[in-house]
């Protein structure tokens, strides 16, 4: 049953934009520099970063959705008796938990970090460019944290 879930997975990933992330050439990639007025730059900046924070999302609720499938799976499978898959279903429960509690401790750190940030440029007309920046850069090094773990599970 695991490669049924592992074949599942990997079908949602390569129908998502895990499977399609070029990091040299991303999807929020909207080419803000070619732009000259501050409010164009601001606003540009915000939609890269909006489509970033949007594939994170996405790759939390895959990622969700495979540890819960993995859980019921193996619930599927348990009978009392072996504790193989007794241990194995509160390590997926575990590892969900954690996920949850990661994506949350995420949002936290991100927005203190850009609301210190920010601080810096309080009042000037750049704040939100750098703003927008900064989060956009937290969210990527996110969402290669969640791509390398996605790749392992494909892998195992």
């Amino acid at each position: 049953m695991k490669k049924l879930t592992t074949i599942i997975f990997i079908v949602i990933l390569s129908s998502t934009a895990h499977a399609q992330i070029d990091f040299d050439n991303p999807p929020w990639d909207l080419s803000c520099d070619t732009l000259f007025t501050q409010t164009d730059l601001n606003i540009c900046s915000f939609d890269e970063y909006m489509i970033a924070d949007s594939i994170l999302k996405d790759y939390y609720a895959q990622l969700e959705t495979y540890l819960e499938a993995r859980i019921q799976e193996e619930a599927a499978h348990d009978d009392d008796s072996d504790a193989f898959h007794g241990d194995l279903i509160q390590q997926l429960k575990n590892q969900k938990t954690a996920l949850i509690d990661s994506k949350s401790d995420f949002e936290a750190y991100k927005n203190s970090t850009i609301d210190f940030i920010g601080l810096q440029y309080e009042g000037g007309s750049i704040r939100s460019l750098i703003v927008n920046h900064y989060a956009m850069e937290l969210t990527i090094n996110q969402i290669k944290v969640l791509s390398a773990f996605m790749d392992e599970l494909v892998q195992n």
